[in-house]
């Protein structure tokens, strides 16, 4: 990290006093001296709006408090002032946030969530498989504080200029875009490898690489927006199949290029957040359902929607396979 950097002790992830000691540096994005960011922090732990911190422990919550890990968040705390509350401040009205992604249906859920916080969005996606009439109308969300705002940059993330395009102004990234699901990347051979190592490898490192760029620029013009939060969609495909229930120190056993590559993406995330400071969440997702937003038919179809549409036609619930199959499910309200 660019910033001069002195050593000083530093909170546990709950809050409580911690032994471990990280050095604490200077922020780029909002020109607050170390010196006064311990003082500061009381009255950001006390904001009641709903922020993304508020999300990582309800998600941890639940991964603690249930009998098998619905949706665990790993929070990957950065070297050099990972823990500042600066560094990481909560999103509020007015603030704008990039969805990689975002014509998807966990995106398309989110963007909603985020309209009606008042926030703008940005969403980046190519439309391979996300669909535009997915996407909330912001008309629907405004009101007397102010009127949240929506636009969609229809390209990939692989697209390291228009990535760059859709970060500037961002003051947080949620990283959803992908090569999703497994069947996908099992059927063509090499091929098929390539593809999802690029899109979820690659394409994640692009979007990381924008983010950290943000903070940079800020950090030479002297302030400005920058990205201050960055959440990345991981997987439960990281565990394979071993034994129930999973937890987050559980050693992985990925069983198709899928779940490789996006425990590859994941670990792009933590080096970010280490070498240059990123605040950065991962949450592994199980399966996620709910809501009239997804496929019904073809490979990006889930199991829970071709239930509902066979149901709604009257037709008998087709468990493939042995029928031993095991799934865990978590609403998309609650991802």
């Amino acid at each position: 990290v660019p910033h001069a950097a002195t050593s000083a002790a530093v909170g546990t992830a709950d809050g409580a006093p911690g032994a471990l000691l990280r050095p604490q540096c200077y922020d780029p994005c909002v020109n607050v001296p170390p010196a006064k960011l311990r003082a500061r922090a009381p009255a950001h732990a006390r904001r009641a709006s709903l922020t993304l911190d508020r999300a990582r422990w309800r998600a941890r919550g639940l991964a603690q408090g249930s009998a098998h890990t619905h949706a665990a968040a790993t929070h990957t705390r950065a070297v050099a002032g990972g823990n500042d509350p600066r560094r990481s401040a909560p999103l509020r009205a007015g603030d704008t946030v990039l969805l990689t992604g975002g014509a998807g249906f966990i995106g398309s859920s989110l963007a909603r969530l985020l309209l009606a916080e008042g926030m703008h969005v940005v969403v980046l996606d190519d439309l391979s498989t996300g669909k535009e009439e997915w996407l909330p109308q912001p008309s629907e969300y405004a009101n007397e504080a102010g009127s949240p705002t929506l636009s969609l940059v229809r390209a990939s993330i692989l697209n390291a200029s228009a990535v760059r395009a859709a970060s500037a102004g961002a003051h947080a990234v949620v990283h959803l875009a992908a090569m999703s699901r497994v069947l996908p990347s099992l059927g063509a051979g090499a091929a098929g490898v390539r593809s999802v190592v690029e899109a979820n490898v690659d394409g994640t490192a692009e979007v990381l690489q924008a983010a950290v760029e943000t903070r940079e620029g800020a950090g030479a013009a002297g302030g400005g927006a920058c990205v201050r939060r960055f959440v990345y969609a991981g997987s439960s495909t990281y565990y394979g199949s071993g034994a129930l229930p999973n937890a987050e120190g559980d050693a992985f056993a990925p069983s198709s290029p899928y779940a490789l590559a996006k425990h590859q993406g994941e670990l792009l995330v933590r080096h970010f957040a280490h070498a240059y400071g990123l605040p950065a969440l991962t949450l592994r997702l199980f399966q996620v359902y709910g809501g009239a937003r997804q496929h019904t038919h073809g490979d990006f179809a889930t199991v829970e929607a071709l239930f509902v549409a066979a149901a709604a036609r009257g037709d008998p619930l087709v468990v493939e396979g042995s029928g031993a199959q095991l799934r865990d499910f978590v609403h998309v309200d609650d991802v």
